[in-house]
């Protein structure tokens, strides 16, 4: 399974055009909204798959099916699966878009191996009663707090999708230099920050990005670069001298000016933005689903 795909869509149209044009590796696939479903509680709602689904017979899994194509938007996919699945009664909130997560998958229906690009969003439950509307593809729902979720017994996407949810989603990563004690300025209460060699390893959540943004243009020094990762995008700051930093965020049209500034700065010779990244093992961890143009 592969995390390709952090900004949402409203249109497949648009979904599709987006990965034309930011993916060179992409393979066919097929396009479906999944549901996590949690209560006004904070628990988690799985239902238990029954011998009529795709596959993962008797495994507990979100709640979400194909896009057809009469659907309008995505979200108006997965509010049609939601009604099919759990029916008329069941009130629930569509709330955020988390990821598109890729993976090939048999379908025990068709016989035949499917690339699918799932769509996930987190849903909240508010009142009503959940059904079985499809006799055989489920076989009840099950209620779970975060920390007594059964995971030998979760589908393998939905483990991969609740690992993401709680490690990965609305994160940023920023791999920096030319900081020194300066590093003290953050707050590490809002800010995980692992030392390596002199440098730091930074983690935070999408909320502290403006935070993080007024340290780098406080705090870094003459001659160094930092950049960090948010959604899908990579942002640059550049300290050309005391008075002046230069910030880009990453497009095709600056990839190249980018890159010039990068080996300037470095003084060494990179082949790519990517390939730097990919050599870089703190973002490399971190690099599905940001978009690059080389």
């Amino acid at each position: 399974m592969k995390l390709v795909l952090k900004r949402e869509f409203e249109l497949e149209s648009d979904l599709r055009k987006y990965i034309e044009n930011s993916f060179n590796d992409m393979p066919l696939y097929s396009c479906a909204v999944i549901g996590m479903l949690f209560d006004k509680d904070g628990n988690v709602i799985l239902q238990r798959r029954g011998p009529k689904s795709r596959d993962g017979n008797g495994r507990l899994a979100e709640i979400g099916g194909a896009v057809e194509e009469y659907d309008k938007t995505f979200k108006d996919a997965l509010r049609r699966e939601l009604r099919e699945e759990v029916g008329d009664s069941a009130q629930i909130k569509i709330d955020d878009f988390i990821g598109g997560m890729l993976q090939n998958k048999y379908d025990s229906r068709t016989c035949k191996d499917v690339n699918w690009l799932f769509l996930l969003y987190k849903c909240t439950y508010i009142s009503g009663e959940l059904k079985c509307n499809e006799e055989g593809k489920s076989l009840g729902y099950e209620v779970y707090g975060k920390d007594d979720l059964p995971y030998d017994e979760m589908l393998d996407t939905t483990k991969y999708f609740w690992d993401y949810y709680n490690n990965g989603y609305n994160k940023c990563y920023s791999y920096v230099m030319g900081i020194g004690d300066k590093i003290k300025n953050l707050d590490e209460t809002k800010f995980n920050i692992v030392p390596d060699d002199g440098d730091y390893e930074i983690t935070f959540d999408k909320k502290g990005e403006i935070e993080y943004k007024k340290f780098i243009v406080d705090n870094l020094n003459v001659g160094y670069w930092n950049e960090y990762f948010v959604d899908d995008q990579v942002v640059f700051y550049f300290r050309e001298s005391e008075k002046e930093i230069r910030r880009y965020v990453l497009n095709k049209d600056n990839n190249e000016e980018i890159l010039v500034k990068c080996r300037e700065f470095a003084e060494a010779d990179f082949v790519s933005i990517r390939q730097m990244y990919i050599d870089t093992p703190f973002y490399k961890k971190h690099m599905d689903g940001v978009v690059f143009y080389d």
